[in-house]
């Protein structure tokens, strides 16, 4: 079966095989009947096979191999196969594969087959993170040895003998034991120290046992995976088991057998520490007075499973989950670390009832907002307040606590269900890289150098004019990844000069260009400085990163470029246009990203709304009937990245923004969030539209064409007809020319004329 990482075939029990990597291990079996070798081309199913050429077909030559030049270049294949799995894995993948494949057999060598090996047992015990560290710490090959307590080698040691032991004594006959001595002599030595010198190297020592996961979990599957193939390795090929003294030969399920014991013995200490601590440790004490807060939690997932234990074992919370809500029909009738699902969101009002509850928990950081509000609305009309966990956008990799729970806000009611970005081809693109942030104390640009750090980028260099912001983005970025690389410089994106010293100094090879004038009011009152931001710095950023030779070069553009009626929206159109010429004589690619109205942007009609509540009214809203579109900020970087990590030349991908929002719908929310029943006392206003502003925005234009990507949320903008042939370089010069002399309507006039 061809399926993505986040197939909808693939079961709960399915995605922890594939995660740990245990769905490899059957064919070690195949390996030991000598059906297939450690080290060859990957088996293919038949019916593709069927499809091959006679060239690829020379593939089958070899006996197919666990661990190969492809294997290790595909190792996250799942995450390459978005949209139709299938399609996309016999158009772009596998002759790609067999290509690799093809080049293995003709050019095979025997040593190369050990450098694959010792890849691939670094590649198993020490897996690259693909979500990058976010947040965490890499430890050192030298500490994650220095981790290891002398009393837990020991014991690792000693189960491990007794593991190879036993493994040994199951294969051999009674009647041939004396004639095995001397395979114990070799094997049981062996496991004690491949064991412990395996788990060390993989960071075994470095966990905490009394809190595993599934990652802990895969690692050590993984370290003893890597052990059980060192093994072999030294037995089958180093030492040969024929010149064991007095040894009767070697039983290849041996090895096997001992994998299992080991799993079991070593795995179960450790778990036993976690079953010591869930009995014996008693619950944090409660040094409040009165009695804990029923809860109902809404959502039976494992984000409510963690904040339910959690409530159960930190007494100080004064928090106690009497009852678990969920949608899903599965679920009703089960219990949850003693709580009971009964039943979905009809079962509300009465489960609130005679459970007393006080307050219902949202746990649903995956659900879209339309959910959100479905269950808001029945919580308002029952009288019982509801709180909720962030969306899994804004809760990234970080963990689901009960102090992540907040109010709910009009954020989680626009909320989309939670797109799947894949992190590897983000991490390709920036990973290891001098990644270049115009505009970095921005909102956009801000987010931008938080995750571009998360991904371990080599080195970030930080530019921005506003000396405040960047300050303050400087500092995050430090406290929270003190092992990056970090370069923060003031300057103008629109001073050539100042560029060029950037470029020259810092030698960027991704750029991303953040740097513009955005609030459209202030555009049209302001229109010879947009101008000159919006076209000349963009022109001259590009330029820069053209001379210097960038591998990419993003520019983040808005939705107001379409089809534009403001000057903000034509100055960006520009922006596209300059971008576009620029790096059609370029050597890397220079990417085009378009998205709308962002939640939480400085000067966004979210937080205007939230001082106008705040300061009692009224909301002023310009229209009755107008629309826009919203996304999360982190959402909107992580697709910026995405499509800077994709992106063909001159591309101009499109942000899927899900469905326009009415304002004045918005407006409502957010009064009766702020205040129940506040919607009598704070009245909403129409100003009437203003200058340059759309009732509705759209996303293409009548001249551009829809084109899919393969992934949900982002889509490219092509010319549906041949446009006109024009001289931007020349247009550039003139609006910049007219910029710098203040003549605002020239610019105006010139400006719809090139937008």
């Amino acid at each position: 079966m061809v399926a993505g990482s986040n197939d909808y075939r693939i079961t709960r029990v399915g995605g922890f095989l594939r995660r740990t990597r245990l769905d490899e291990l059957p064919q070690l079996v195949n390996v030991l009947l000598g059906d297939m070798s450690l080290v060859g081309p990957r088996p293919e199913a038949p019916g593709l096979v069927e499809r091959w050429s006679q060239d690829e077909r020379k593939v089958l030559t070899f006996r197919p191999g666990i661990t190969g030049p492809t294997q290790l270049a595909y190792i996250a294949e799942s995450e390459l196969l978005t949209g139709d799995p299938d399609v996309v894995y016999e158009r772009e993948l596998m002759h790609a594969k067999l290509a690799m494949d093809l080049e293995y057999v003709q050019h095979y060598r025997a040593r190369r087959d050990l450098a694959i090996l010792w890849k691939t047992l670094w590649a198993v015990l020490l897996p690259e993170d693909r979500q990058r560290n976010r947040q965490r710490r890499r430890y050192t090959l030298k500490e994650r040895l220095a981790s290891a307590r002398p009393g837990a080698l020991l014991l690792d040691a000693l189960l491990a003998a007794v593991c190879a032991g036993l493994a040994v004594g199951l294969r051999i006959d009674r009647t041939n034991f004396a004639a095995a001595i001397g395979t114990y002599w070799v094997f049981v030595p062996l496991a004690a120290f491949v064991r412990p010198a395996t788990l060390a190297l993989a960071g075994a020592y470095l966990r905490v046992w009394r809190y595993p996961t599934v990652t802990d979990v895969g690692l050590m599957v993984g370290a003893l995976a890597a052990g059980t193939l060192v093994m072999t390795l030294s037995i089958f090929v180093v030492m040969q088991p024929s010149a064991f003294p007095g040894s009767v030969g070697f039983p290849r399920s041996a090895l096997a057998i001992e994998l299992v014991l080991s799993f079991l013995a070593l795995g179960g200490v450790r778990l036993a520490s976690r079953i010591r601590q869930e009995e014996l440790s008693p619950p944090t004490s409660d040094h409040y007075a009165g009695p804990p807060r029923p809860v109902l939690i809404f959502g039976a997932g494992e984000a409510g499973a963690h904040l339910a234990r959690e409530m159960q074992r930190n007494r100080a919370l004064r928090l106690e989950p009497v009852a678990f809500l969920d949608d899903d029909r599965r679920k009703h009738g089960r219990s949850i670390y003693g709580v009971e699902v009964l039943g979905g969101s009809e079962a509300l009002l009465t489960v609130a009832s005679e459970r007393e509850v006080s307050e219902v928990i949202i746990a649903m950081p995956g659900t879209g907002g339309r959910e959100v509000r479905r269950i808001v609305t029945i919580c308002e009309s029952v009288g019982i307040p509801a709180r909720t966990l962030p969306a899994t956008t804004e809760l990234l990799n970080e963990s689901v606590t009960v102090n992540k729970v907040r109010p709910v806000r009009v954020d989680d009611l626009l909320r989309r269900e939670a797109a799947a970005i894949p992190e590897r081809p983000q991490h390709e693109l920036v990973g290891g890289r001098t990644v270049l942030v115009t505009g970095a104390g921005g909102s956009i640009g801000s987010e931008v150098c938080r995750q571009v750090a998360s991904l371990a980028a080599g080195r970030l260099v930080m530019f921005d004019l506003a000396e405040t912001p960047l300050f303050y983005i400087d500092e995050e970025i430090r406290r929270r990844f003190p092992t990056l690389e970090l370069v923060a410089k003031l300057g103008d994106a629109t001073d050539d000069a100042a560029v060029e010293r950037l470029f020259a100094s810092e030698r960027p090879n991704i750029v991303l260009h953040a740097a513009a004038h955005k609030h459209l009011p202030l555009s049209e009152s302001n229109v010879a400085s947009t101008t000159w931001t919006n076209v000349r710095g963009t022109r001259v950023v590009a330029e820069a990163a053209a001379r210097h030779g960038t591998e990419a070069f993003i520019f983040i553009s808005t939705d107001k470029a379409v089809d534009p009626t403001s000057i903000m929206g034509a100055t960006k159109r520009v922006g596209e246009l300059v971008v576009q010429a620029v790096g059609k004589g370029a050597a890397g690619r220079f990417v085009i990203v378009r998205f709308g109205n962002v939640l939480g942007s400085q000067g966004s009609v979210v937080e205007v709304f939230r001082q106008q509540i705040e300061a009692g009214g009224p909301v002023t809203i310009t229209h009755p009937d107008i629309t826009r579109y919203f996304m999360t900020i982190p959402e909107a970087v992580r697709l910026i990245l995405l499509a800077g990590a994709i992106g063909r030349e001159g591309d101009i991908h499109v942000l899927n923004m899900g469905q326009p929002v009415r304002i004045v719908d918005l407006a409502h929310d957010m009064i009766r969030l702020a205040s129940p029943g506040g919607e009598k006392d704070i009245r909403v206003e129409y100003t009437g539209l203003r200058p340059g502003e759309k009732l509705e925005e759209t996303l293409f234009s009548d001249t551009e064409e829809r084109v899919e990507t393969g992934y949900e949320f982002l889509m490219v903008a092509r010319p549906a007809t041949r446009s006109k042939s024009l001289n931007v370089a020349e247009i550039a010069t003139e609006l910049e020319r007219l910029a710098q002399c203040g003549d605002e309507s020239g610019l105006r006039t010139m400006l719809r004329s090139a937008a």
